[in-house]
């Protein structure tokens, strides 16, 4: 699903929003969430920030319930809200000296990280066909969260812009110290090098780890469909740009002479080199 985000007056939002906060925002569920379902924190020691008008930046909220919740949203009407971690103790009250005990393992996808290689739209610009990529991002990491590590409590949510959050929330996960964090992320990864490197992802020999075949397969399904609406190697600099990630200068060349004298359309220049 494709979620497009309308032309909206920014003028409007100190009328709209004390009604949102007071009619629509799903406060009771908001509260339920924050206390982690069935290992449960006090919803006090939870930290909660606020975004008010004109960008001014508010940290270490907390609250007792959902009317405290409530009482909250209607006197700050915040533009934005962020969750922080649980800590030992109120963070509202002693925040020079709490800890934190818990939080939600996140991750955060960004349109822009594929800005490389998508072609119809670049930076905070957002359309159906790049959406794609958020799409396979999301089945292979949600795959690999269940599969490879028995994580079940996962939610994703658009960040409001150009991207997807995925929130896990089991203990598990909550619970999890920096190295664990830092150690699943790297697990997921697979790009190395910066801006000046061509070939970023390298895969090895054919005894691909499971994870990445699986992955692979996700991307299968999607990719024909990709390579048309993207047009990868549809023009000349395109194609250079993907010639540029081969290792084998004389398998480069002659693709390169094959793909040149074919039609530019991406899609029938690699049906086509399959073929052959």
């Amino acid at each position: 699903m494709v979620l497009q985000v309308g032309q909206h007056d920014e003028n409007l939002l100190s009328d709209m929003l004390p009604i949102y906060y007071t009619r629509l925002f799903p406060q009771n569920i908001f509260c339920r969430w924050l206390t982690c379902g069935s290992y449960p924190h006090p919803v006090s020691n939870r930290e909660l920030s606020f975004t008010l008008a004109d960008d001014v930046y508010i940290r270490y909220l907390s609250i007792n319930n959902q009317k405290d919740f409530q009482t909250l949203l209607q006197k700050k009407i915040p533009h934005k809200l962020d969750i922080g971690g649980v800590y030992n103790t109120k963070p509202s009250i002693a925040r020079h000296d709490s800890v934190v005990l818990a939080r939600e393992l996140v991750f955060d996808i960004d349109l822009t990280d594929y800005d490389e290689i998508r072609t119809c739209c670049q930076e905070a610009k957002v359309c159906e066909k790049c959406w794609k990529f958020m799409v396979i991002a999301c089945e292979i990491i949600d795959k690999a969260l269940r599969d490879d590590f028995g994580f079940q409590n996962i939610l994703w949510v658009f960040s409001g812009r150009r991207g997807i959050h995925c929130w896990v929330s089991d203990y598990e996960a909550r619970t999890l110290d920096s190295p664990g964090r830092g150690a699943i992320a790297d697990y997921m990864c697979l790009i190395m090098g910066g801006d000046n490197q061509n070939k970023k992802v390298n895969l090895g020999s054919d005894n691909i780890h499971t994870s990445i075949r699986r992955a692979l397969n996700i991307i299968d399904q999607y990719f024909e469909q990709l390579l048309e609406e993207q047009g990868f190697i549809s023009t000349a600099d395109r194609l250079q740009t993907f010639l540029k990630i081969m290792p084998d200068e004389n398998l480069k060349s002659q693709t390169e002479k094959v793909l040149a004298k074919m039609s530019e359309a991406s899609l029938d220049r690699i049906v086509i080199h399959q073929e052959k």
